[in-house]
């Protein structure tokens, strides 16, 4: 590691013990550290009530809470070296009102010594004007995480502001869960929770019927999906995503062209759910700019040689999907389904701009096993036809992948190990992730892993192949 990375770590190790510190022996009324609860309680509260003269106390206007997490972990690439030393600090605020209603506040602050990874941009070309990092750079980043009030009007539920809706539930691969976009800056590897970008949204929930529930979307917010950096470990170079590169062939990339008209350029959706006859089922409507840019290409004359250009857009889609799910003993059923009707694919027709446009239909079968107590074991199938393929097109008019999911716990749940295999079947590629957690304390939480890449340039996890690494890390809750 280079003598700066060295310093850098060192203050940065300095500032996070002050602050830890501060939080666990600051104020004599302030809870210690870890005795709140699970890692991320908070462990900080207070309220503004008054006194009267006669030290009878009025009920509180408001109470809030203080509390966070924060998170170190270390990767070291199979062939690369280190890859990532990153601190990931999450303060967050609660408020509850005495009316009922309540405002979360969860700020960001990233620090990475190594720079491996990106964005180096200031402001990423994806984030709207409303959203992305107040500060950015490859070592560090500072944003406004979510920010959002919950509130009741009526008989309505209301969410309103910068917050996270996740509509489905498969894991690795998404079929409806595309409400809001995703940061591939480490591809897939994260936890979704961590990787989803929470967009600005007006979510409101109406009751609907017997056990029924309607939701309401309107996303005024155009930011769309982090991609990787050229030259970072996990920058798509897949020719089912990224346009093949004309031999010899000198190629200009333009940032795309983003929308970022209020009301014209807004994403608006709806999902109805039902429990009925013991099943759970979801009906799903958005009607969104794909999250993903459609690489469109062009060539040009410089000099009287040709140069391609791409000049990547993003385009309209309407999704229409539906899930459900049940439990049968020990087993659990689910499925989710979802027809899009304009996607884009990578193609070799250069007289089409090198994309061609098809209807797809998205799928995953899944089948979760309550083995015990303490071992879950789930098996997934996904399946996705482009119902107007064409013989141009890069990939094939089907495609498949397989996963199996492996969750044991012990020792009064102190000890976890899960591990996430997918596969392709259609490439022959496949990503494995393996993670060990041991839980030191309630606020204290430890663990090493591996995210190990097999296949060939072609498949999406096989374009990674020599980006294998292993993780070690902890997160505190304070």
């Amino acid at each position: 590691m280079r003598c700066g990375a060295r310093v850098q770590l060192a203050l940065w190790f300095t500032a996070l013990a002050g602050f830890t510190c501060a939080a666990a022996g600051g104020d004599p009324g302030v809870p210690a550290v870890g005795a709140a609860g699970p890692v991320g309680k908070a462990a900080v509260s207070g309220s503004n009530q008054r006194q009267t003269s006669e030290d009878a106390v009025t009920p509180a206007p408001y109470t809030y809470t203080l509390g966070g997490t924060w998170e170190q972990e270390w990767a070291v690439a199979d062939r690369g070296g280190n890859q990532k030393f990153e601190a990931l600090l999450e303060p967050r605020l609660d408020v509850r009102f005495r009316s009922g209603a309540s405002l979360t506040a969860i700020a960001r602050l990233r620090l990475d010594a190594l720079d491996e990874l990106g964005p180096s941009a200031q402001r990423p070309f994806n984030y709207s004007a409303v959203n992305g990092p107040w500060y950015n750079d490859g070592n560090a980043a500072i944003d406004l995480r979510e920010f959002y009030l919950d509130m009741q009007l009526g008989g309505a539920y209301l969410r309103l502001g910068k917050q996270q809706v996740v509509w489905g539930e498969s894991d690795g691969i998404k079929v409806l869960d595309v409400v809001n976009p995703q940061s591939f800056r480490e591809f897939i590897l994260k936890d979704p929770a961590a990787s989803r970008i929470p967009l600005w949204t007006v979510n409101v929930e109406l009751p609907a019927g017997p056990g029924g529930v309607l939701q309401l979307l309107w996303i005024p917010d155009t930011t769309y999906d982090e991609l990787a950096e050229s030259g970072t470990p996990y920058a798509l170079t897949s020719p089912l995503v990224v346009p093949r590169r004309p031999p010899g062939m000198e190629v200009t990339l333009l940032e795309p062209d983003r929308p970022d008209r209020l009301i014209a350029d807004s994403d608006a959706g709806a999902r109805y759910r039902v429990t009925a006859g013991g099943w759970d089922v979801s009906l799903n409507y958005l009607y969104s700019y794909a999250d993903f840019p459609v690489p469109f290409q062009r060539l040009q004359w410089r000099a009287g040689k040709p140069v391609g250009v791409m000049q990547p857009a993003y385009r309209r889609n309407h999704l229409l999907g539906a899930t459900a799910s049940s439990v049968f003993g020990d087993v659990t059923l689910r499925t989710e389904v979802a027809w899009n009707s304009d996607r884009w694919f990578t193609s070799s027709d250069r007289s089409a701009q090198g994309v061609e446009k098809s209807a797809d239909i998205a799928s995953v079968l899944g089948l979760d096993w309550q083995a015990s107590a303490s071992s879950v074991v789930s098996g997934q199938w996904f399946y996705n036809r482009a119902l107007d393929h064409e013989s141009t097109m890069e990939r094939g008019q089907n495609e498949q992948i397989v996963s199996l999911l492996l969750q044991h716990s012990w020792a009064n749940d102190a000890w976890e190990f899960r591990t996430l295999a997918l596969h392709s079947l259609d490439y022959s590629d496949s990503l494995y992730q393996v993670k060990l957690k041991y839980w030191f304390s309630s606020a204290v939480e430890l663990w090493v892993g591996a995210d190990i890449f097999d296949g060939t340039g072609f498949g999406l996890f096989g374009q990674y192949d020599d980006h294998d690494r292993l993780l070690v890390g902890l997160q505190y809750g304070f």
